[in-house]
């Protein structure tokens, strides 16, 4: 189960409120369900455990894909007036979620002085969501394959020897829909990876030399523009 530190921490903090339980409500989701993330206005959803996938209404022929972890409020309202256009959200995996009413979470997050932290935060991934969409435009289509799997990477846990296993929901038709390409064109490229042995298609997809294929991405220039980033 997928769960780290901030979730741990940002749980504490609300948990510290006799109150919690009136408040916040657990829900458990399984892959492939739909996460009521819509038209969200007294409460906010908060992922425990899991992974689940948003688009998001930007104004672009294609919609941001957002792939959130725990810690991630796939809507959090930085104002009364700021409600995120999400046109969809569902479920990578089984997932826990914590609907939480949006004024007990500003009161705690105000009493533990996390408030500007969290929203910070927020703003930043946000923000970084949108600038990864539109770096994803300016990249060739195999390019933007390479820079998926470093976003995937990046979700997923390292391993030993130089190794980093992606999130179990990574697929050939995961990796293409966020790439915005074919599946056969992303198979073909993904297998060639694999034959260079720079990654594992078993059941547990591994990206089986992380400096390598860091090396290979600094020489397409896509280390360079993902830094540019941050």
């Amino acid at each position: 189960m997928h769960i780290n530190n901030d979730t741990l921490h940002i749980l504490a903090s609300l948990k510290k409120d006799p109150y919690f339980y009136t408040y916040c409500t657990q829900q458990k989701l399984t892959i492939g369900s739909t996460v009521p993330l819509i038209n969200c206005t007294h409460n906010l959803y908060f992922i425990e455990s899991g992974f689940i996938q948003c688009l998001r209404d930007i104004g672009t022929d294609e919609p941001l894909h957002i792939i959130m972890q725990p810690g991630d409020f796939p809507y959090l309202p930085f104002n009364s007036e700021d409600y995120p256009e999400i046109t969809a959200c569902e479920a990578l995996t089984d997932i826990i979620l914590w609907k939480i009413d949006i004024s007990f979470f500003k009161k705690m997050m105000h009493l533990e002085n996390l408030d500007e932290t969290i929203f910070a935060i927020h703003s930043d991934k946000s923000s970084k969501n949108i600038e990864e969409h539109f770096l994803m435009d300016r990249l060739h289509p195999e390019e933007r394959i390479y820079f998926s799997l470093l976003i995937m990477m990046r979700l997923g846990s390292l391993g030993t020897a130089d190794t980093a296993q992606l999130p179990a929901f990574v697929t050939y038709e995961k990796i293409a829909e966020y790439s915005l390409t074919s599946v056969d064109f992303t198979a073909e490229i993904l297998n060639n990876l694999q034959k260079n042995n720079l990654i594992s298609l078993d059941d547990n997809w591994t990206i089986t030399n992380v400096i390598a294929f860091n090396a290979m991405l600094a020489s397409k220039n896509i280390l360079t523009l993902e830094n540019s980033l941050n």
